[in-house]
């Protein structure tokens, strides 16, 4: 016998499927994740953004269940989760984050995440940028060039 599952659930499960079982490189995986996820509805995040000298405090809110991916990012960064619980695809392996925890961020990672809970995360960039668009230029690589990938 098989449970129930809804349109979202069967989803996530085939998009958790390209991140786990699969014997490509990780971002291979992470890019085949990402592009099934075009598939899907979509939902719009705005981060926040908070500038100080030298720094960027980038905050954002993954409501439960929701699956992402970020970009990828030329300089390291300290991540900060304040509330909530994700399973995050990182180079490393895949880590079940429970808030709060903390974890640095090494150039030329992309992460891909599915929000067990309601997540807030913030990312804090040093940076001497004053705006988000001179801040993303600064700090995340053009995905086209596929730069973190070499």
């Amino acid at each position: 016998m098989y449970p129930s599952l809804t349109k979202e659930e069967l989803h996530t499960i085939v998009a958790v499927d390209f991140l786990l079982f699969s014997n490509k490189s990780y971002a291979e995986r992470v890019y085949s994740f990402e592009r099934y996820l075009t598939t899907l509805p979509q939902a719009t995040i705005e981060p926040t953004h908070e500038f100080i000298d030298g720094l960027c405090k980038r905050e954002i809110v993954f409501e439960e269940g929701m699956l992402a991916t970020g970009k990828v990012h030329a300089t390291a960064h300290m991540d900060v989760m304040l509330e909530g619980e994700m399973i995050v695809a990182t180079e490393d392996g895949f880590k079940r984050l429970i808030a709060p925890c903390t974890m640095i961020t090494k150039p030329g990672t992309k992460k891909a995440g599915i929000a067990i809970k309601r997540t807030r995360w913030i990312s804090y960039h040093p940076t001497l940028a004053t705006t988000r668009e001179e801040l993303e230029a600064e700090v995340v690589f053009d995905e086209r060039k596929e730069l973190w990938l070499s």
